[in-house]
């Protein structure tokens, strides 16, 4: 990675789509759990994690989220970037085979310059298209409706 701290050159934290994702688990583990749709201590929560302001990262997901991203606020925040980052890309190249076939597997998936992009920023697209994929797969709507259900607008 590019830094001990969490934080990258220009100032922002390292995987900065992942910063809301890994301050909200890390207040649930405290019996805070509500307080991450508020944007006063999740974004204080977030100041305090990565040690400086890094400029506020809505938590807009649904609670289930909340519950499968629990994990991530068990380990530093690296480390959760890294285990995001390798999970969903390995659910994504997982669906992705089905698609290649055995001879091409996922590497068209490599191919693809946005994946640079989500790694670099923490996003969940592999998330997202994995999901959407076994939508393809299996031929209903539940995996995109995961993907793309939000939570209601954020307390204040």
């Amino acid at each position: 990675m590019l830094s001990q701290s969490g934080g990258n050159p220009s100032g922002k934290a390292v995987g900065t789509d992942v910063t809301r994702v890994y301050a909200a688990p890390c207040l649930a583990l405290t019996g805070q759990a509500l307080d991450v749709y508020g944007k006063a201590a999740h974004g204080a929560a977030q100041t305090v994690i990565f040690g400086r302001d890094i400029g506020y990262a809505t938590f807009f997901h649904p609670p289930i989220c909340l519950l499968l991203c629990l994990p991530l606020g068990l380990v530093p925040s690296l480390m959760s970037l890294a285990l995001w980052q390798a999970g969903t890309l390995m659910f994504d190249c997982r669906v992705a085979r089905q698609f290649g076939g055995s001879r091409l597997g996922a590497l068209p998936l490599f191919a693809f310059p946005a994946v640079i992009i989500n790694i670099g920023h923490g996003q969940n697209a592999f998330l997202r298209a994995g999901l959407f994929g076994v939508d393809a797969w299996f031929g209903f709507l539940t995996g995109s409706k995961l993907a793309t259900a939000q939570a209601p607008a954020e307390i204040e």
